[in-house]
């Protein structure tokens, strides 16, 4: 259980002195006085530290059940006291471990939701009318290339990757805007008229905008804990703590960025680190035997900062006249100085972020995660297995009962290879049979094995991540499955595994999609330009609403203002609904002329193509000059040089 801070006096009273000396720095709106010194300041922080705390009180519980998986998942083993001598004494001797079952079932049903999620274009839209489609269409064009430049699918890998150890995986999204020195030929036109490259120049400028995620660590959650957690959008608050570099943030308010204030007194900070939660609380570094976060030294300048998104009453907290609830966003730097305070007004009105809890039940704050149900099983397993070491290890050293009298017994204790064990003087032509003899040794835990794969055949049936899903061989049963039971046993463990994924794009994916969208329409001001190959390709290349140029396409801010829907994905991976059967259909009807009537062979055989694993079909489609010369007549494609000139 971290430490719980009981007033905020306690954390700011040993830098006040030193900030006083500083003197106003800052000047704040609406009337407002939030030196650190101030009164409104210290009540703002107060109901911000309060909330942190309940918050974390609740969470910290699950701490304890959350680093045994850790521990799992690194196949970190404690060793008693008698094993580490041992390991000192002869390291290539086995000691404890933990048979890592349960981290190849989660590799396992990871693996198979970012099949289901890595494919492009990750989020899909559609428009809600006729005239938005073409709209709808540039929209998903705009943020696929955002998905692609931000590598967010690193981030859902770390978002599904939770949600499996610790119950849930929270991602939160924002717009991305990158300043830079772009760099430039300046042209010249000469006197006839052509244009001509001059020096180069350099300006300062956006060199990049457009959506992002970033992961929120479990164990930094700071959730709203009087509802269920799958329900974050509908509680009051929302929060999590992060580490942060203050010449960073300093930066951050000099640019103008998230509105930050009050950086410029963090120099006078002493205690740095939050007492709500830091990141020793995992166990995820136990084996390396490192902490994620060093403690800050002189050199370095880390800080901790509380950030929270609230939904109040400004009237009742005096930051402005408003009566209605508004959606605001506050952080707390060192739980003592208030560094940033505003309305959020962003367009889709929720809280930005993703949430995703596969194994909820709709009632628990902090649900529990596949792999905690897993644990006892796990246990067990590693305590079999451990045992069987120790016996063996035990085993393996002969034990001898000897008669000191008349046996040396050094030469016993350091045998050699083709060495002599000597007898003493006294019993010399006595014969040897009476000084030596061995103890029968018995192995007690031969069973374990037996037990081992009972264990991990219960682990796979309640996974639903059995040896066929994980890519092993079968161990046991008959020689050969039927077809029949093949895809029926396939089929069977699709099923779960699909149930998770649609879950996780109910939960998560369809919001992210929502917020991107709406983040697209409400910040974009730079035009950008995006590939056409892809699921939209004909489309585009025959409609004359767009603006296509060697096979770019050309997106402006103003295109996008459409309305839209997110298209969520079924949880289907490719190839798991069996691509024979649709094989053998595509042959039927490319036999029957009344099918081909009613049914598109191309667009079957297009849906084989992608269910088999193919990313773009229409890489592999033939455009010859013929066809590019009927679209030209029929007005759906206008020479390059033509265009330009309208």
């Amino acid at each position: 259980m971290p430490h719980i801070i009981q007033t905020t006096e306690n954390a700011n009273a040993a830098n006040i002195t030193e900030m006083r000396s500083m003197g106003k720095l800052y000047k704040y709106s609406k009337g407002h006085d939030f030196t650190p010194w101030s009164v409104e300041h210290e009540q703002l922080v107060t109901k911000i530290m309060q909330r942190a705390q309940t918050s974390s009180e609740k969470l910290a519980a699950r701490f304890e059940s959350w680093n045994k998986i850790d521990e799992t998942m690194t196949t970190f083993v404690d060793l008693s006291t008698t094993e580490k001598n041992i390991q000192n004494q002869d390291h290539r001797k086995p000691v404890s471990l933990i048979y890592p079952y349960t981290y190849a079932i989660h590799e396992t049903i990871l693996g198979y939701l970012l099949a289901v999620f890595n494919q492009k274009p990750i989020f899909r839209y559609e428009g809600v009318s006729p005239e938005d489609t073409i709209g709808a269409i540039l929209l998903e064009k705009a943020i696929e290339q955002h998905c692609e430049k931000s590598r967010i699918i690193l981030n859902l890998h770390t978002q599904f990757s939770d949600s499996l150890k610790y119950g849930f995986g929270i991602v939160g999204t924002g717009w991305n805007v990158q300043k830079g020195w772009k760099i430039a030929a300046n042209q010249t036109i000469d006197a006839v008229g052509n244009p001509t490259r001059g020096k180069k120049k350099q300006t300062w400028k956006t060199v990049y905008e457009g959506n992002e995620l970033f992961n929120i660590d479990p164990y930094l959650t700071l959730p709203d804990p009087n509802i269920a957690l799958g329900n974050a959008q509908k509680g009051e608050f929302f929060g999590w703590v992060e580490r942060n570099n203050r010449l960073v943030m300093q930066e951050d308010e000099d640019n103008g960025v998230d509105d930050y204030f009050n950086v410029k007194y963090l120099v006078k900070v002493k205690n740095f680190q939050s007492t709500i939660y830091n990141r020793d609380d995992s166990g995820r570094n136990k084996k390396a035997e490192t902490s994620e976060y060093p403690y800050n030294t002189s050199e370095t300048n880390e800080m901790d900062i509380i950030h929270m998104y609230i939904r109040l009453i400004p009237s009742e907290w005096k930051l402005s006249d408003s009566d209605r609830p508004e959606l605001w966003k506050v952080a707390v730097a060192a739980d003592s100085v208030l560094i940033q305070a505003h309305q959020v007004k962003l367009a889709h009105n929720q809280i930005p972020i993703g949430l995703c809890s596969p194994d909820f039940d709709g009632y628990s704050s902090t649900p529990i995660s596949r792999m905690e149900v897993l644990y006892g099983l796990q246990h067990y397993l590693d305590w079999n297995l451990s045992s069987h070491i120790t016996n063996v290890r035990k085993a393996v050293n002969d034990q001898f009962i000897v008669d000191p009298s008349m046996i040396n017994v050094p030469d016993l204790r350091n045998p050699k290879a083709g060495g002599i064990i000597r007898l003493r003087k006294s019993a010399f032509g006595q014969g040897v049979n009476d000084a030596i003899k061995q103890l029968p040794i018995h192995d007690v835990t031969q069973g374990h094995m037996i037990d081992t794969k009972i264990l991990t055949d219960a682990i796979d049936q309640i996974s639903g991540a059995d040896s066929a899903m994980q890519g092993s061989l079968r161990q046991s049963g008959p020689e050969r499955l039927t077809k029949g039971e093949f895809q029926g046993t396939q089929q069977g463990g699709f099923t779960r595994m699909e149930r998770i994924a649609n879950v996780i794009a109910i939960q998560s994916m369809q919001p992210i999609g929502e917020q991107f969208a709406s983040n697209c329409q409400q910040f974009m001001d730079e035009e950008l330009w995006a590939k056409t190959n892809g699921r939209w390709q004909d489309t585009l290349m025959n409609s004359r609403a767009v603006n296509v140029q060697d096979g770019k396409l050309k997106i402006s801010p103003m295109d996008i203002l459409i309305n839209y829907d997110v298209q969520v994905r079924d949880g289907v991976i490719p190839g798991s609904n069996f691509p024979p059967v649709w094989g053998q259909l595509f042959e039927i009807i490319a036999q029957s002329e009344q099918l081909q009537q009613e049914f598109s062979l191309s667009r079957i055989f297009t849906h084989i193509a992608e269910n088999s694993g193919v990313k773009d079909v229409s890489e592999f489609k033939i455009k010859s000059d013929e066809q590019v010369a009927q679209q030209v007549q029929a007005g759906n494609i206008v020479p390059q040089d033509e265009f330009n000139n309208q």
